[in-house]
């Protein structure tokens, strides 16, 4: 009990945070308005009402994928762990890649912890495609949405 409390106090709070800090750097639409921070609150009434939202959309898209089993014995979070390991990777490597440049000067810090790091990642990441509606359903969806991120971040350093 006390361990799903505190991951929903982390959820919570990171679904305020995360979108104000987007906001305050301009990385997300509608910038201007989520990083304004009420003076009663101490805190951004647009971010909690987005991470509300986001909450809601969510539950939703939960309940009826396993409702009505549109993915068969999956579990849609399934897609988010397994595509957050599949990114990990790159950021493996870019910890590599400081160890080569000399950043980073521990071999067990730049070497060996970026290995371990990257063969549990592969695990995840294998264990996850053993579902036959991961390649076909699941990578599209987030190769969509990591397009559409990729897309916004060229527009915005376009302007």
């Amino acid at each position: 009990m006390i361990s799903v409390m505190g991951t929903v106090n982390g959820l919570v709070l990171g679904l305020i945070r995360l979108p104000h800090s987007l906001a305050l750097k301009s990385l997300i639409p509608f910038s201007t308005q989520l990083r304004q921070v009420s003076p009663n609150y101490q805190l951004s009434v647009g971010t909690a009402l987005l991470g509300f939202a986001l909450s809601m959309f969510w539950a939703a898209v939960h309940y009826a994928v396993m409702k009505n089993q549109l993915l068969g014995d999956m579990d849609i979070s399934e897609i988010a762990i397994v595509v957050s390991y599949l990114l990990y990777l790159v950021f493996y490597f870019a910890v590599f890649r400081l160890w080569q440049q000399g950043h980073i000067k521990s071999m067990l810090l730049g070497v060996i912890s970026p290995i371990l790091a990257a063969l549990g990642s592969l695990m995840v990441v294998f264990g996850g495609m053993q579902n036959p509606l991961f390649l076909p359903v699941c990578l599209p969806i987030c190769a969509l949405v990591l397009l559409l991120a990729y897309f916004y971040s060229r527009y915005l350093h376009s302007r």
